[in-house]
């Protein structure tokens, strides 16, 4: 993986952890790596001491970073060597530890939670009045989620669905008023307005 290529760079270089953390410990060392947690998002705050919200933050740390895979494992909550091989992976370069994380956390939830592939449905033809289909109602069903739409998703795109596009193509500047070419129907530029949002959802 990307995050093991960049952990064989940088591991030829002395750790700015020279050495394992222990639970139940406490100091500069112990705050220095909290600190490092709570930048990004593992712990709410860095309290000196390594006591059990210490432990599950460099759990979910090492699950996400593959070090380990369960909680029964040897090492997992233990800021031993690997651990701290990956710490100086994101100490090293700043620039590419937001990235990387993003990356190592986004995979991890893709990993337990199979089921958001499901979620990544793209609009891939064009919708308009008399449309009937399975992509009719995920498009109803996104504009409920919007507060475009206020009916239960049928599968038939009618008036009611072409004023809920309408209104969305107005928040998204697609169109202007309902006299413009395009109100009211799902076409090149609204299908990647709708796609965009979900790809960020995603």
């Amino acid at each position: 993986t990307a995050a093991e290529s960049f952990v064989r760079t940088v591991f030829i270089s002395p750790l700015h952890f020279k050495s394992d953390i222990f639970y139940g410990t406490d100091g500069e060392s112990v705050t220095e790596m909290q600190n490092y947690l709570v930048e990004w998002g593992y712990l709410d705050e860095a309290s000196g001491f390594y006591g059990d919200e210490t432990a599950d933050a460099v759990y979910q740390f090492q699950l996400d970073f593959n070090i380990v895979n369960s909680e029964a494992e040897l090492g997992a909550g233990h800021f031993g060597i690997s651990t701290r091989t990956h710490f100086d992976t994101l100490l090293k370069d700043e620039e590419s530890a937001a990235a990387l994380l993003k990356k190592q956390k986004g995979e991890a939830l893709m990993a337990k939670y199979v089921d958001l592939q499901d979620d990544k449905t793209q609009f891939a033809r064009s919708l308009g009045l008399g449309a009937k289909g399975g992509d009719v109602t995920r498009l109803q069903e996104e504009l409920v989620k919007l507060g475009f739409l206020r009916i239960e998703p049928s599968g038939y795109f009618g008036e009611t669905t072409e004023h809920a596009v309408f209104k969305f193509q107005q928040a998204q500047s697609i169109v202007a008023d309902k006299g413009q070419l395009g109100a009211g129907h799902v076409g090149p530029a609204t299908r990647a307005a709708l796609n965009s949002l979900l790809n960020n959802r995603y």
